[in-house]
């Protein structure tokens, strides 16, 4: 008789991800009602890059939200505050929007709202 004992380790909130191709991709969110805070990404952008753009209900991009406005993440972080030069998404707060992921070579596992201070 043989017996093993194995362990497998996961990526905390990890199992399934949104994966962004080489030239790139877009995930938009439905519509959510913003309760304030950060917004706090589980993802895996190490070889390759993701940003993030906030849209209203039609899609139109909220001033100082763009790509163009967002620090690119290149890393790999289960706990990734997006950040958008001199903005916060407090200032959202109770607004209903859109988070618009690009994602190149890049994984999304989850996304969320801290809220703590």
């Amino acid at each position: 008789r043989n017996a093993a004992i194995g362990l497998a380790r996961g990526r905390k909130e990890g199992l399934v991800s949104l994966r962004g191709p080489r030239g790139g991709g877009v995930v938009v969110t439905r519509l959510l009602k913003w309760p304030g805070g950060k917004l706090m990404l589980n993802a895996d952008a190490a070889k390759g890059e993701l940003k993030v753009r906030v849209s209203d209900a039609t899609r139109k991009v909220i001033p100082g939200f763009d790509y163009t406005d967002c620090e690119p993440f290149t890393g790999d972080s289960t706990a990734l505050e997006m950040k958008w030069r001199g903005q916060s998404l407090d200032a959202l707060a109770g607004k209903e929007l859109r988070f618009e992921f690009f994602l190149r070579e890049a994984d999304l596992f989850t996304f969320r709202a801290d809220t703590s201070k």
